[in-house]
């Protein structure tokens, strides 16, 4: 194991990368960006066929190019199996559901590394790194410690149950010890609501967007930030969350309507066009219906999804139970 001399820094996105070069950060920035509460990431494949699922999946959100999303994966990942090379890496992250996955997967490929001692480090917020001011970043890596046995098992064993095919591993798993890392019960708790409630259907943050859309806000970006405000610890970024409202209106059974008919005119730059956000949502009767549970949104929309390592269809249906706080097989 060599020793380059300089630090890697491991980190959510761009945005947090721009503030800590801002911050005279020294070293190397590794942005990890993928969501992984969204799409495939089921059990059984290696680093190299995760990577290309994953690409796969960003390519089929419109998110990139098919051969430009794999070549990202591909880089991404001949830069952390280069990572042992460094003086010491530091993972740095947030508290919620986006980060907290992405510090899973990095802790469990860390716990199967030959590694130094004082070689792997964590710092984390419990706040918004890509909203902080310079200094606040320096000051939250400043206080980066040492990674222990601890977390790398809590770590090793939370991406095992996210990736098992059985979603029964993961509310065991809740029901453990996992302070080693404090924010990922809340985190993984919140995926747990991302399942279709039993009531109707909707998981939360459909829920969520329908009780937005409902009270009066009707134009995208509105739509977003009140989406937000109801989220404890904000984890969807507005792509993905384009996504859900586009779901939501394209189908044979829609919840949301525009008023120009059809589909959602997506954003196709950053910030976006006004054409984008000057497109009016609304709730259509059966939205009123679902939201009412007088009807069952799957009964009318078959789901064919994936949740971590579960692939949810028809024929293999779990639903949340936020009464019992617990998931049923429907």
């Amino acid at each position: 194991m060599s020793d380059n001399g300089k630090t890697l820094y491991i980190t959510n996105g761009s945005s947090t990368k721009i503030r800590m070069e801002q911050a005279g950060i020294e070293g190397d920035i590794l942005c990890w960006d993928d969501v992984l509460h969204e799409g495939p990431v089921p059990a059984g494949l290696g680093f190299d066929e995760l990577c290309e699922l994953r690409a796969g999946f960003i390519a089929q959100c419109g998110w990139a190019k098919p051969e430009a999303a794999l070549q990202q994966f591909k880089e991404r990942y001949l830069w952390l199996s280069q990572s042992l090379d460094y003086q010491r890496v530091v993972l740095l992250f947030e508290h919620d559901l986006y980060d907290q996955l992405q510090l899973i997967q990095l802790l469990d490929w860390f716990a199967n590394q030959k590694m130094r001692s004082g070689f792997l480090y964590l710092a984390q917020a419990d706040d918004y790194l890509g909203t902080l001011q310079p200094s606040q970043i320096a000051t939250i890596i400043d206080a980066a410690q040492p990674v222990g046995g601890a977390q790398l098992g809590v770590g090793r064993n939370a991406w095992r149950v996210y990736r098992s095919d059985n979603p029964k591993d993961l509310e065991r798993f809740l029901r453990t010890n996992i302070g080693a890392l404090p924010f990922l019960f809340d985190a993984l708790a919140r995926h747990l609501e991302q399942y279709p409630y039993a009531g109707n259907g909707l998981n939360r943050t459909e829920q969520q967007i329908l009780t937005v859309v409902d009270s009066g806000k009707q134009r995208p970006g509105d739509i977003f930030d009140a989406f937000q405000e109801l989220e404890e610890a904000r984890f969807m970024g507005d792509s993905t969350f384009w996504l859900y409202l586009n779901s939501m209106i394209d189908c044979d059974a829609p919840l949301l309507q525009i008023d120009h008919g059809g589909m959602l005119r997506l954003p196709t730059s950053h910030p976006w066009p006004p054409e984008f956000g000057e497109q009016y949502i609304t709730t259509t009767a059966t939205a009123k219906d679902v939201m009412e549970n007088r009807a069952d949104w799957l009964a009318i929309k078959a789901i064919d999804k994936w949740y971590g390592g579960v692939h949810l269809t028809m024929d293999n249906l779990w639903r949340w139970d936020d009464h019992d706080g617990q998931l049923v097989k429907s």
